[in-house]
């Protein structure tokens, strides 16, 4: 694991490095281009100095490296968040496979604008080639047994208690043997939100999930985890429905699974054995499953690029457990806020929370009726959705309000990635944008920030 101090050796750049280190130091700016390399990227890839200078973060990614880096990356950045010891496969110039462990810091500037990045490489090529250390994990505890099957366990069921999902991953790798540990990859969300379960039976479904993964990587295989807030704002879901809502989501990742092994063969039934290059892979993940449900949770598994498989996991978040304390040190206000919103839990949500701390609100169900209701009557603020079918989306409802209230302020709302609706909103005048689920926290400092001085005038 390489701790903050060796990421900020690179600020002096001139003298404080030791010039014996093998790993290659780095920096980017905010779209991803090296900006400082020192000569250690010649001796691991190949490339002088002047040859990476400028040249873009994933360049030297090969391109048959599976989504869960770039995925783990770029959702770092989003959060303006450091990454630790994330094996990335690279290409070197000539042409070799190259493996490393890439570890970052994000640098911000004023006001917390991210600038880019500083961190380092440290080539693990031999470590990474060598064989998975058994197969499947293999974990003794908790009344589990992970050897030959992964779904043999007794299954003792417990109490249910308040779970933060990405602990909940972490107490189940620190089960695993160093050697499985190190192949895991992992970016776990330090903001989840809450749900109810019991962490016993959660650390078993992991369990079982690393341990299928690691049934189906074979030598050369990867497993990332992943967890992260996810605001469902349509029905989806391959496998099972997945309805509109706020979840907690873990994904686990398979990389280049053996040849042999589809996606459709590693799926959540009892008893499922496939046969992968002569070895035979047992995949049940039944009992897995029936955890999950019991967690009113949903699971669903799809096929990704480079043979890929991910496997994502889907429990609701409990809103009730965060009434008690989610009020302390925020700061309220008078005034009135049209909240807009087509889900009927999210307008309830912002409009309870809101008026508890003092402001008068409003709700509308669609862009449409946001702009009726601006044409008589005035508002502060206006909590804009972006999803909002069949009508308007929030960018064009926002275009209309202000052709009835030039100076209207707004921030604008979004189960998914900000997009370019998002940001013709914000070039429109509109003010923040927050990812759903949205704390009451977050909504409450971003009305107020807006509200205070935000540039929608």
């Amino acid at each position: 694991m390489v701790d903050d101090l060796s990421l900020t050796r690179v600020e002096d750049r001139s003298g404080d490095v030791d010039p014996k280190t093998s790993d290659w130091l780095w920096e980017i700016d905010s779209a991803g281009y090296y900006t400082y390399s020192n000569a250690r990227v010649e001796e691991i890839l190949g490339y002088r100095v002047d040859e990476i200078l400028g040249a873009h973060f994933f360049d030297v990614v090969d391109p048959r490296e599976g989504p869960e880096f770039s995925a783990i990356v770029t959702g770092a950045t989003r959060e303006k968040a450091p990454f630790r010891d994330v094996p990335r496969r690279s290409r070197g110039k000539d042409g070799r496979e190259v493996w490393l462990e890439t570890s970052g810091t994000p640098l911000l500037g004023e006001n917390g604008v991210l600038i880019g990045y500083r961190g380092l490489d440290r080539e693990v090529t031999e470590r990474w080639l060598a064989p998975w250390p058994g197969s499947p994990i293999g974990v003794t505890g908790e009344s589990i047994s992970l050897d030959a099957e992964p779904c043999v366990w007794r299954w003792d069921r417990h109490d249910d208690e308040t779970v933060n999902l990405s602990r909940v991953v972490a107490e189940s790798l620190a089960l695993l043997p160093a050697a499985r540990r190190s192949r895991v990859i992992t970016s776990l969300a330090r903001d989840l939100l809450p749900i109810t379960g019991s962490p016993a039976d959660l650390r078993r479904v992991v369990l079982d999930l690393l341990a299928s993964a690691g049934a189906a990587v074979a030598s050369r295989g990867s497993i990332a985890v992943t967890t992260e807030n996810l605001y469902v704002d349509e029905p989806t879901g391959r496998d099972e429905r997945i309805e509109v809502g706020e979840y907690v989501r873990l994904t686990v990742w398979v990389s280049r699974p053996p040849r042999g092994l589809a996606v459709r063969e590693m799926r959540l039934d009892s008893g499922l054995t496939t046969t992968t290059t002569g070895r035979r892979v047992r995949l049940g993940l039944a009992l897995a499953r029936t955890i999950i449900r019991r967690h009113d949770g949903h699971v669903d598994v799809a096929s990704e690029a480079d043979r890929a498989i991910r496997v994502d996991v889907y429990l609701p978040v409990d809103r009730d457990v965060l009434r008690e304390s989610q009020f302390e040190g925020m700061t309220g206000g008078c005034e009135t806020v049209l909240i807009v919103d087509d889900d009927v839990e999210q307008r309830e949500l912002a409009t309870r929370g809101l008026r508890s701390l003092g402001y008068q609100t409003q709700a509308v169900v669609s862009g449409e009726e946001a702009v009726a209701y601006l044409s008589r009557r005035e508002a502060d603020l206006v909590i804009l959705d972006m999803v909002m079918p069949p009508g308007i989306d929030g960018a064009e409802a926002y275009r209309r309000i202000r052709e009835v209230r030039p100076g209207q302020r707004a921030i604008v709302v979004s189960g998914g990635a900000e997009s370019d609706r998002t940001r013709a909103a914000q070039t429109l005048g509109a003010g923040a944008y927050l990812r759903k689920p949205v704390t009451l926290a977050a909504l409450a400092r971003a009305v107020r920030r807006e509200l205070d001085g935000g540039k929608g005038r």
